[in-house]
């Protein structure tokens, strides 16, 4: 018998491999939008950029710098994870929220992990600019 590899794992074989038998009875502790080691992450963005989901992952959270009008964000993305999808928004107001203009490209992947540059042009009579990343499935 051949056992085929596949370096794709789906949210729920994550879960399985992170989490006991109990704790994946529990959508509090398992589930998607919950975070059983409070670090602020959310389940889905441990797994969205391959972070251990009980163990405090501040850490890895992206980093932003501002150099004149143009914004950096850079942040990981787990290659192995294929239902669930990364996006940056900018927004003004923090409650519209838009991908229009911003740029992303892949720098660099090591160990199943990509690291992947967010870039926004600031338009110069804007005074004030949110950039986020948000995990969707």
């Amino acid at each position: 018998m051949r056992v085929r590899y596949s370096p794709n794992i789906p949210w729920s074989i994550w879960q399985e491999f992170q989490f006991t038998e109990a704790e994946l009875g529990d959508a509090l502790f398992s589930g998607e939008y919950a975070d059983p080691d409070n670090d602020g992450i959310l389940n889905l963005m441990e797994y969205a950029m391959g972070l251990p989901p009980k163990v405090n992952s501040q850490a890895n959270l992206p980093t932003m710098t501002r150099s004149n009008n143009v914004i950096t964000m850079l942040y990981r993305k787990n290659v192995a994870a294929p239902d669930v999808a990364l996006d940056v928004q900018v927004s003004t107001t923090l409650t519209q929220w838009t991908t229009t203009e911003v740029f992303q490209s892949v720098i660099g992947t090591a160990n199943g992990i990509q690291t992947v540059q967010a870039t926004y042009n600031v338009p110069a009579s804007t005074p004030s600019i949110f950039m986020r990343v948000r995990a969707l499935k």
